[in-house]
């Protein structure tokens, strides 16, 4: 049966694509079958500290369950209650990595605590130098009510050097510059804080409003009072403060707010009602790069947490460094570690599950083109284009060589059986069957089946010559 070129083009397609899915659902349960049964497959490690200041590896293994560990792997039995131990530290700051600039990235919501309600949303312009303002609309109408920058209410977006600018960080633009009150939500819309979630977005605090934001700015710490639209600075000229953060603490019997922030010889307490401000030396230099966790302990003493993360072909790790420092602010002790985080199957065989999957130049080459232009889809260690090619390109090395064996395969399979049965030398169906690898293969012999051989053992041609006649013909 012949077919024209455009409809053997549209059944080639139809019959790859049908092919590819179908060998990538079942493969894909193949592997994840050999990952559950991976034997001693780590979940996940984590570093944490107990009040008394004692470092604790907590793991989860397959098969095994929760477990507990010293540093010097002594495992810790589970039965004195471990985890209502561990003390609760402060991320300080995250300096490491360059997130997405999406609008999850760049917008974080609040509310007013009015009724009426407005609610802001405090927006960052990565085009701006990463300035950010806010932006409110009312809760009833939808209306656009205004915008508050440095210098306060205005129904015009405030300019540059009018608004806050900020450092953006590894999980929001925000984190590290922004602390406030309420728990933001990072949406395009804020909750209602009625008696359904009014918990879960606020725990009432004895000294500070529920509609109040702390911003760090060049240098100053502006306080934002959402209901009031006001805005003043709480406390100027203070270049060596880096980040800000908040902690709930107990005073008197009441539960408040402080805000810390961490400089490069210790750490700063801002008292968010009066702006006073207490500087703590500390023996420990601030990192360049990671993030950083504050720890106060029983009997005076403090620690910090300095981490960082690094993946290599699909095995993600976890780098620490603790210090812990007495009531003095001096060092008393380092402690330097690396744990997996995130390595239930082993990494390495990331990319060969890839090329048993996948079997496809087309998907491999496409991946490993258009994935490092998408900043959204994976947090990159490398900020260009180029960089981030070479980083793709080693983690998934097993699926790129392997899919274009695979294509190199299936199309010197076509070309010979195009030259050899059909007696075709063109080179249209080789390539197209080896751009799509395994799945194109099985297609093209789907649309082109053999044909029957000859008594001679030749293929019979696709338009078999007319027999010639044995006699002699005689025209009268």
């Amino acid at each position: 049966m012949s077919r024209s070129w455009p409809v053997s083009m549209v059944l080639f397609l139809w019959l790859t694509i049908g092919f590819a899915v179908v060998h990538a659902v079942v493969t894909a349960w193949g592997v994840a079958v050999l990952q559950q049964a991976w034997p001693d497959s780590l979940q996940y490690e984590v570093l944490v500290l107990t009040e008394e200041g004692e470092a604790v590896i907590q793991g989860y293994t397959k098969g095994v369950g929760r477990e507990f560990r010293k540093l010097d792997g002594t495992r810790i039995p589970d039965t004195l209650g471990l985890p209502r131990r561990f003390a609760s530290g402060i991320d300080l700051m995250e300096l490491d990595g360059r997130p997405p600039m999406t609008w999850d990235y760049r917008l974080v919501s609040y509310h007013d605590f009015q009724k009426p309600a407005t609610f802001w949303y405090l927006i960052s312009i990565p085009d701006r130098q990463n300035s950010a303002y806010f932006v409110g609309y009312d809760k009833m109408t939808h209306q656009l009510v205004g915008y508050l920058g440095i210098h306060g209410f205005s129904a015009q977006p405030p300019g540059i050097d009018e608004s806050f600018e900020i450092t953006p960080s590894g999980h929001t633009a925000f984190s590290g510059s922004v602390a406030a009150a309420q728990y933001p939500y990072a949406y395009s819309f804020a909750h209602e804080p009625d008696a359904e979630n009014l918990e879960a977005q606020y725990s009432h605090l004895a000294n500070v409003a529920p509609d109040a934001v702390w911003i760090l700015s060049r240098g100053t710490v502006y306080e934002i009072l959402l209901g009031q639209r006001a805005v003043r600075p709480l406390l100027q000229n203070q270049p060596e403060l880096h980040n800000i953060a908040k902690e709930h603490v107990l005073k008197d019997g009441k539960s408040t707010l402080r805000l810390l922030s961490r400089t490069d010889t210790g750490i700063s307490i801002i008292d968010p009602e009066t702006g006073s401000l207490e500087s703590i030396p500390f023996d420990a230099p601030r990192q360049p790069n990671g993030y950083e966790s504050y720890y106060e302990l029983k009997g005076g003493k403090r620690a910090f947490i300095h981490q960082f993360a690094s993946s290599r072909r699909g095995r993600n790790q976890q780098h620490y460094k603790v210090s812990w420092l007495g009531a003095d602010g001096q060092v008393e002790q380092q402690e330097e570690l690396t744990l997996d985080r995130g390595t239930s199957f082993p990494g390495p065989y990331a990319g060969i599950a890839l090329a048993v999957c996948v079997p496809a130049p087309i998907a491999a080459l496409g991946t490993l083109l258009i994935a490092p232009a998408d900043e959204s889809g994976r947090v990159w260690k490398a900020h260009s284009y180029s960089a981030r090619f070479a980083e793709l390109a080693s983690d998934l090395m097993a699926w790129i060589v392997g899919s274009l064996l695979v294509g190199l395969v299936s199309g010197w399979a076509c070309l010979r059986r195009e030259r050899d049965v059909f007696g075709r030398t063109g080179w249209a169906w080789p390539l197209l069957v080896g751009t799509c690898g395994w799945f194109g293969w099985i297609a093209y012999i789907c649309l082109r089946p053999l044909p029957a051989r000859l008594p001679s053992g030749q293929w019979m041609p696709s338009q078999p010559e007319p027999n010639r006649p044995l006699g002699t013909e005689i025209y009268a």
